[in-house]
């Protein structure tokens, strides 16, 4: 398990594979692991990056007000 700190929130993520970076980036309400089933065949070329965005599953889930909406953006 990874867990990388940004903008004072902690983030998990994995990496699987070598080669040419891509990011998967799930949808609301869901998880790293909706790509589950497509990352064994994507890292046979890439460097996989999946993650759990900002208050979704294993990442950290800080409170925040309407006007905090743009930090989704910068993590």
């Amino acid at each position: 398990m990874a867990i990388v700190t940004v903008n004072g929130v902690r983030l998990f993520y994995e990496i699987h594979g070598t080669g040419v970076p891509l990011v998967l980036v799930h949808g609301s309400w869901d998880s790293h692991r909706n790509w589950d089933l497509v990352v064994p065949r994507l890292a046979e070329v890439f460097r996989v990056l999946t993650y759990d965005r900002r208050g979704h599953s294993q990442s950290e889930r800080p409170g925040l007000r309407p006007s905090d909406w743009r930090l989704f953006t910068e993590n």
